[in-house]
C-alpha cells in the first residue's frame, strides 16, 4: 500500500480503499496474464479417472506388465497450477471414503512451469474403484513465491504500473489494458499452456 501511495504520489488517506481495491485488481490482472500466482496458495484439483489412453498400441505376442500400462498409457496426471510442492493425493472409492496415495510409488515434479505427478518405475495407479465423479483428489501449494521470501521486485513494479494504469484512467476503456512495461517485466514469469 505504502509503495502505491508514493508511486502515484498520494498523500493523504482519503482513497486508500481504493488503492488498495487496485493493487488487488493489477495483482489479478496480472496473475491472469502470467497464469501462475505470485505468492503461494493451497488448490486443490478434483480428478474424474487417472490418464488414459484408449488408442493402446497393438500387439502379436506376450507382453508382461502391470494392466495399468494397458489402461492407463500416460504415466503421469498434469496439475493446472505450478511450480507446486506439499502434495497430498487421495483417491475416493464408491464408498467416500479417502484413502491415500502412498507417495513412495509417486513422484512430484517441480521443475516446471505445471506440476506432474508421476509414477516411478514400476508403480501403477492405486486399484481402487473410484466412484463416478471427482475420485481423485489433489492438494498442493504452487506460486512463486511464500510470505517470508516475498514477491520479486520486477513483479512488484508491473504491479505498480498496472495499478498507475487503472488510477489515471479511472472509468475509461484504456484502463484494462496492462501497460507494455508492466507486459515486459512480467514476461519472464509467464508459463505457456501444455498441449499435452
Amino acid at each position: 500500500m505504502v509503495d502505491a501511495k508514493t508511486y502515484l504520489r498520494i498523500d493523504s488517506a482519503l482513497e486508500d480503499a481504493t488503492i488498495l481495491t487496485m493493487i488487488s485488481a493489477a495483482t489479478a490482472i496480472l496473475e491472469k496474464y502470467a497464469d501462475t500466482k505470485f505468492v503461494k496458495s493451497t488448490w486443490i484439483e478434483y480428478h474424474d479417472r487417472f490418464p488414459s489412453n484408449n488408442n493402446s498400441e497393438w500387439f502379436d505376442g506376450v507382453r508382461e506388465m502391470p494392466i495399468s500400462f494397458i489402461n492407463s498409457v500416460s504415466r503421469y496426471i498434469r496439475l493446472s497450477q505450478g511450480p507446486v510442492s506439499d502434495v497430498v493425493f487421495s483417491t475416493y472409492a464408491d464408498d467416500g471414503v479417502a484413502q491415500v496415495f502412498n507417495d513412495s510409488s509417486y513422484v512430484v515434479d517441480q521443475t516446471g512451469d505445471f506440476g506432474r505427478i508421476a509414477l516411478k518405475l514400476g508403480g501403477v495407479w492405486p486399484t481402487t474403484i473410484l466412484r463416478n465423479v471427482a475420485g481423485i483428489s489433489i492438494e498442493y501449494k504452487a506460486g512463486l513465491a511464500d510470505a517470508a521470501n516475498g514477491v520479486p521486485d520486477t513483479i512488484k513494479q508491473a504491479i505498480l504500473e498496472t495499478v498507475g494504469r487503472l488510477y489515471e484512467h479511472r472509468g475509461d476503456e484504456e484502463a484494462t489494458s496492462i501497460p507494455s512495461i508492466a507486459l515486459t517485466l512480467i514476461e519472464p514469469y509467464r508459463r505457456f499452456k501444455m498441449l499435452c
